[in-house]
């Protein structure tokens, strides 16, 4: 017989965290064929497509890019793969020599510039025969805080014309308009094929949760009701699976904490808040000009045209779609409202927006 202070309603807790890769990908079948389909040409020595993949956080576009690598991997030895956070890598000089570690290559910490760093991974990239690599730059907005690094697309990208290497670039952003504020000249080399990741439906996101719980907890330790309410909780901040995961998690922490050999309802609902908390604290989910815009809005009722040429004397340059989509964005987080109503000139309608957390 378990003694009850040693017993977890858990398995493997670490199956509900973002950075695990599940063996198989749910609902991201035709996402996957159309990467595979670029990256295709690789096997044949030839030059494959670079990739611009987007949709809003928690839709699948990390793992499911992973996952894509670790398939082209498993199939050619001749190609390798590369998946870089511009989070952590966020400069030039930090991209190329995590591309130089990966290749196997001993970096010194200092005395390097990142061109040498790059004429390095050139060496590696011939010593290992290789025919192509595939680098996958997530969170690629994090590039352009420093304008200078955003450089390190147009070296990828004419990687091949200028030294040699056979580089197919996936960058992946929440946003559809990142390419819309590109360099034109980064953009003209690029040349993306574009790939949307749409927010995961409810049926989806049970889904995805009924395969994981079944890994990461004991058998029979959820109550019916709480995968249907974590999914809930995902779709109420747009299809967003690692709120759901979140929930889930945080819900058997909950159970464990008070000695419960059942998760149930109620385990989620004590714990609603900590996932909006634990989700808006990790960095994946507001980039720095989701917290500039917020901060801005901060203790006042906005008129969104008010609001946008706010944001253009403060020198942030957004087209009209982006503050949109911005706003969307931080409306769907429960971040802020957006009401519409009367403009307060009496001509028409205007949105007004207010900060809620």
């Amino acid at each position: 017989m378990e003694d009850r202070d040693d017993y977890s309603v858990f398995k493997d807790e670490r199956v509900l965290k973002p950075e695990y890769l599940p063996d198989d990908i749910l609902h991201r079948e035709t996402e996957i064929r159309e990467l595979v389909s670029i990256l295709q040409p690789f096997v044949h020595s030839r030059s494959p497509e670079n990739v611009f993949v987007f949709g809003p956080p928690g839709t699948g576009k990390t793992v499911t890019c992973r996952y894509v690598l670790n398939q082209l991997e498993e199939y050619t030895s001749k190609v390798r793969g590369f998946y870089i956070n511009c989070w952590e890598y966020n400069t030039r000089y930090s991209i190329f020599s995590k591309i130089g570690e990966g290749l196997g290559l001993i970096l010194p910490r200092r005395g390097l510039s990142a061109d040498e760093v790059l004429y390095r991974i050139v060496d590696g990239y011939r010593h290992e025969g290789l025919n192509g690599m595939v680098i996958v730059l997530d969170e690629v907005d994090r590039l352009f805080v420093n304008k200078d690094e955003g450089n390190v697309l147009y070296d990828l990208a004419r990687a091949t014309e200028n030294i040699g290497v056979n580089i197919s670039i996936i960058i992946i952003s929440n946003y559809r308009d990142f390419l819309i504020n590109l360099d034109p000249r980064i953009r003209s080399s690029l040349m993306f094929k574009t790939i949307e990741f749409e927010p995961y439906s409810i049926t989806a996101l049970k889904d995805i949760l009924r395969e994981r719980s079944r890994i990461a907890f004991r058998p029979g330790v959820l109550d019916d009701d709480v995968i249907p309410l974590c999914a809930a909780l995902g779709v109420k901040f747009g299809g967003d699976a690692r709120v759901a995961l979140t929930a889930l998690w945080l819900a058997g922490r909950e159970a464990d904490r008070e000695g419960s050999k059942h998760v149930t309802v109620n385990h989620v609902n004590r714990v609603k808040d900590q996932v909006f908390d634990f989700v808006l604290n990790t960095k994946i989910v507001l980039n720095p000009l989701e917290k500039k815009i917020l901060s801005i809005i901060d203790g006042r009722e906005w008129v969104s045209g008010d609001l946008y040429r706010e944001l253009k004397e403060r020198g942030i340059q957004l087209t009209d779609r982006s503050f949109r989509n911005y706003l969307k964005r931080l409306h769907e987080l429960g971040l802020i409202s957006v009401e519409e109503t009367r403009h307060p000139s009496g001509r028409g309608m205007t949105r007004v927006v207010r900060r809620v957390r």
